[in-house]
């Protein structure tokens, strides 16, 4: 341990390929108490098929090495590893990579999964209108606005 680091109050936020990135920190480290993620999604099956970055609606064949591994970290299968951070997920409606039907997967996954664990303010998700892929400065603003509101809390 640091002193200087209350690890308490510790965030990450992420977008695209850092989106991905952070939501499996989150899964994995609790210490995690608040994350922004933008432009990503928690079914990357639905994300490898659909995106233009992947396999662009071609079906996959995956080396069930692999498939098996790719279901054993995905947010989806496994939003309850989620809950205990506070989990801000914003996507542009003008976004050309990450598939809509990806994110509206997980926001319906996430949202129940908060409120079966009685904590469904934790989960926030804003669609942005116009926006594409990219991380915008009023986004930027909504990612400061939740770290106060979740890293500065008293518990």
């Amino acid at each position: 341990d640091i002193p200087e680091i209350d690890m308490t109050r510790i965030g990450i936020a992420g977008t695209s390929t850092t989106g991905f990135t952070a939501l499996q920190a989150v899964m994995v480290d609790r210490r995690i108490t608040a994350a922004v993620v933008g432009a990503a999604c928690g079914d990357y099956h639905r994300f490898l098929y659909g995106s233009n970055l992947a396999m662009d609606r071609t079906f996959l064949r995956l080396d069930p090495t692999y498939e098996s591994w790719l279901h054993s970290i995905e947010p989806n299968r496994h939003p309850d590893r989620l809950v205990h951070a506070a989990v801000l997920l914003l996507a542009g409606d003008k976004d050309p990579v990450m598939p809509r039907n990806c994110i509206e997967s997980s926001v319906k996954v996430f949202r129940r999964a908060y409120a079966k664990a009685g904590v469904p303010e934790r989960f926030r998700f804003r669609i942005v209108p116009g926006l594409g892929h990219s991380f915008t400065p009023p986004l930027v603003h909504d990612m400061m606005s939740w770290w106060a509101e979740w890293l500065t809390r008293r518990t």
